[in-house]
């Protein structure tokens, strides 16, 4: 069965979705109630890193494809400002902007096997676009337009961003 491919975003918006828990307990009053939970970040870090949740004991790996934008990740849907009304532009502020600079990849079929591997590139560099993969004890240059989301046993498991610099384009894919 071919499983719909998703985005970061998307897994994003599902993890903070509000969730109804009926039956919630209070821990002050003890009584029980209906009430709802949601995830939102208060603040965000310089330095990020979001896990695919790539395994399930139930299903074993999860090969569902994710891709998203390697030099834009807006964060600012799922942070706390968000739920607070306030004049806002179309355009998010700074601090919510992200750049991907690596992704460790599990090359394997199944959660009993395999092995990491990961992409990266330099954000210091003027051309930050070029990516490497460090397998091992071997460096390759792989270009502008990595194999992250290509192939289906090879499946990205951490991805890390790297909140933009003011000024920054990041390397055009």
């Amino acid at each position: 069965m071919l499983l719909e491919t998703l985005t970061l975003e998307q897994c994003l918006s599902l993890n903070s979705n509000e969730e109804v828990l009926d039956g919630y307990q209070c821990d002050n009053c003890h009584s029980n109630s209906r009430a709802t939970k949601a995830v939102y970040y208060p603040r965000l870090p310089e330095l990020l890193c979001i896990s695919l949740s790539r395994f399930s004991v139930a299903e074993g790996k999860v090969s569902r494809n994710i891709t998203w934008n390697l030099n834009k990740l807006n964060m600012e849907p799922y942070t706390a400002d968000h739920r607070i009304p306030t004049d806002r532009t179309e355009h998010p502020a700074p601090q919510y902007e992200y750049e991907c600079y690596a992704v460790i990849i599990h090359a394997g079929r199944d959660i009993s096997s395999g092995h990491y591997f990961t992409y990266a590139r330099d954000l210091t560099l003027a051309d930050s676009s070029m990516w490497y993969k460090l397998n091992d004890s071997q460096i390759s240059k792989v270009g502008r337009q990595p194999e992250i989301f290509g192939n289906s046993n090879d499946t990205p498991y951490l991805a890390f961003f790297r909140r933009k610099q003011s000024g920054s384009s990041g390397g055009k894919l």
